[in-house]
C-alpha cells in the first residue's frame, strides 16, 4: 500500500525560507548542478523539497501524488539528473519499485531499510552506531582486495503494521 498525499506534508515555499538542512540540501543541488551545466529547475527544486521534508525514500509516483503539478515525464527526467551528479541515489530494494533517497555523503549518515514483503513500503531510519561500525569493518576489510565500496545499502524485509493488521 503506497502513502496517500496526506501521508506527507508539503508546502511550496522558497528556499529562504526552508529550515536550515533543507536550505544546504538545495545549495549544494544547485552547485552540483550547476558543475555539469544544468540549471537548478522549478521541478527540480520541488523534488528536492518533497524529500527533504519526507520521513521516507519516495518512488517517483510518490512523489507526483504529493506534488500533483510534477509532470511525471519530468520527473523521471529531473530525477535522473539529480542521481547523475549524486544528489539522490535509486534504492531498488524489493519488488520492481525504485525508491529515491538523498546521497549518503548529504544526509552524513547511513540509512537502514525496513522493506514490506506485501505492499513494497519503505521506512527509513538513522542506522544505530553498531550496524555502522558493522558495515564499516565489512567495507575495510574489503579494501585490501581489487574491490572497492562506492555505496552501501542496509534493507530488513518483513512485513509492516498496515499489511499485518
Amino acid at each position: 500500500m503506497s502513502p496517500s498525499p496526506n501521508d506527507h506534508e508539503h508546502r511550496a515555499t522558497p528556499e529562504s525560507d526552508a529550515p536550515p538542512d533543507e536550505r544546504r540540501l538545495h545549495e549544494t543541488a544547485l552547485v552540483r548542478l550547476s558543475r555539469v551545466g544544468l540549471r537548478y529547475t522549478t521541478g527540480r527544486r520541488r523534488l528536492i523539497t518533497i524529500l527533504s521534508r519526507a520521513a521516507t525514500p519516495l518512488t517517483v509516483e510518490e512523489f507526483i501524488a504529493i506534488d500533483p503539478r510534477l509532470p511525471m515525464s519530468s520527473a523521471y527526467r529531473d530525477i535522473h539528473h539529480l542521481c547523475d551528479v549524486g544528489v539522490l541515489v535509486r534504492l531498488s530494494l524489493l519488488h520492481d519499485r525504485s525508491h529515491f533517497q538523498f546521497a549518503p555523503d548529504l544526509l552524513g549518515r547511513r540509512v537502514l531499510h525496513f522493506v514490506c514483503n506485501d505492499c513494497a513500503r519503505v521506512i527509513a531510519v538513522r542506522s544505530p552506531p553498531s550496524v555502522d561500525d558493522v558495515v564499516a569493518a565489512a567495507e575495510r576489510s574489503v579494501s585490501t582486495t581489487s574491490f572497492t565500496v562506492e555505496n552501501s545499502r542496509l534493507a530488513l524485509a518483513g512485513r509492516c503494521a498496515a499489511c499485518l493488521g
